[in-house]
């Protein structure tokens, strides 16, 4: 039986990770994974412009963390990302009439066209 993570309750301090016949795959501390992912949420952001300060900075990740953990990491850096810089941004354009939100729903439309 597998449970589910309660978001109104703490995080244990691991979980573990099962396949699809129910069978543990991996054990996974929250609090490396948690930890790890705000880092490099603002790692990212802050060389947003500079693409091989990107790519040093997802090497050290993965270093850092290995890569059974790396796409946990990325995961919940991705959502910290968009939760707490990219849609304060869009927001504050939005108050600014700027349409950033158009343009990146314009964007995403014309990329999934693309690649399917």
């Amino acid at each position: 039986m597998t449970e589910s993570i309660n978001p109104n309750q703490p995080l244990p301090e691991n979980v573990m990770i099962v396949d699809d016949n129910g069978l543990p795959s991996a054990v996974v501390n929250i609090d490396i994974v948690q930890n790890a992912a705000t880092r490099l949420m603002y790692d990212m952001a802050i060389n947003s412009g500079d693409e091989a300060a990107l790519s040093r900075v997802s090497k050290k990740y993965l270093d850092e963390v290995g890569v059974d953990l790396f796409g946990y990491v990325t995961a919940a850096a991705l959502k910290l990302m968009t939760a707490h810089i990219l849609e304060p941004l869009l927001a504050t354009c939005d108050l600014a009439g700027i349409k950033l939100r158009e343009g990146l729903s314009k964007a995403a439309s014309d990329a999934i066209r693309d690649l399917t």
